[in-house]
């Protein structure tokens, strides 16, 4: 693998790709089925980790002004370790599918981003230790406040450098024809649709956590009262709501971008088709809940699980979306693989950034 860092930092043309001789362990379709759906819930988690520390931040930075935000910083924090668990053993599987279907890719884009890529696990040691210390010495840290919002604020940038880190990787994999421009990880950053992207990404997540905190705190068994003193159960399900709409709203707004910026000779009619459709579920469920934030404390919380199925087929949607996109993307690059070696390759690729 040393070799071929070498390789490509020195070649400015595309590489010359081959395909590992052995069969997979499952039909292809079988593996993209875990992928997908294994990445959807690995995500989903990730989600609820990142953005329940990003509402925690904000609480307890909102608790320095008005007490009663503290409570609610400290009632989210002690979701997130539980949530970062989940994410953790929900990560295994996607990586796996990932690593089999795509190894000739993958790789060669771990190599390039190596040392941020080899970091994200002295980075997710260090975010998930000061997580825990933060949750479990919230009393003791209470006498020095400002010390406990910097461990909380510490945790926060390291857990927004884990995505970033993630989606520059499997976004240069889609490329090879981009791998002899690469120098090493801030360079792929800089590559089409990786920052736009990550700050849908970032949206996801805080949308994610308002309904999350919706979920959690709308079930009757949950002592609203004692857990989040100064609130009532509706202004924490409004607040809920209110993070979840206006995330999505600035999903909205990134959405075109994130479309645009794909290089498009993986675009088709059919990936634009897959991606209106989950935008349709989308806007029908910001519609709902914004007739629950118009409703009375009363109702608040009703509607709660059919916001959830129509986002769900949001997200199936877009995670369906971005895998017909990377086969789109890596059909030219596999085509070129069972070229024999010595034959001119009949597909080009060096147009990829222009559009049809």
């Amino acid at each position: 693998m040393a070799a071929l860092a070498t390789i490509l930092f020195m070649a400015q043309t595309e590489p010359l790709l081959r395909d590992i001789p052995l069969p997979l362990p499952l039909p292809a379709v079988a593996l993209a089925a875990i992928l997908v759906l294994a990445f959807l819930a690995h995500i989903l988690f990730v989600d609820l980790l990142l953005g329940g520390a990003l509402l925690t931040l904000w609480a307890e930075l909102r608790g320095r002004r008005e007490a009663r935000y503290l409570g609610l910083a400290r009632a989210v924090a002690a979701t997130i370790t539980v949530n970062k668990s989940l994410a953790v053993v929900l990560g295994v599987a996607p990586l796996l599918a990932i690593n089999t279907l795509y190894p000739v890719f993958f790789y060669p884009a771990t190599v390039l981003t190596g040392r941020m890529w080899i970091s994200l696990v002295p980075i997710l040691i260090a975010a998930f230790l000061l997580l825990y210390l933060h949750k479990y010495r919230w009393e003791q840290l209470s006498r020095r406040p400002a010390l406990r919002l910097g461990v909380l604020g510490l945790a926060v940038a390291l857990l927004l450098l884990v995505p970033l880190i993630f989606l520059t990787n499997v976004n240069l994999m889609l490329f090879p024809e981009r791998w002899g421009g690469v120098r090493g990880f801030w360079s792929a950053t800089l590559l089409p649709n990786v920052l736009p992207r990550y700050l849908h990404f970032v949206c996801a997540a805080l949308a994610a956590t308002g309904l999350f905190l919706v979920g959690w705190m709308r079930r009757p068994a949950y002592p609203a009262a004692e857990r989040v003193p100064g609130f009532t159960r509706s202004e924490l399900l409004r607040l809920g709501y209110r993070l979840a709409l206006v995330a999505s709203l600035a999903q909205l707004a990134l959405g075109p971008l994130n479309f645009f910026t794909l290089p498009w000779h993986g675009v088709t009619w059919e990936l634009a088709g897959i991606f209106t459709a989950g935008l349709a579920f989308a806007l029908v469920a910001m519609h709902q809940i914004g007739r629950e934030l118009r409703g009375p404390d009363t109702g608040v919380g009703r509607r709660f699980w059919a916001v959830v199925a129509l986002l769900s087929v949001t997200v199936l949607c877009m995670g369906w979306g971005r895998h017909a996109y990377r086969e789109n993307t890596l059909a030219p690059h596999r085509a070129q693989m069972v070229q024999p070696v010595g034959q001119p390759v009949q597909t080009d690729v060096s147009t990829a950034d222009r559009r049809p």
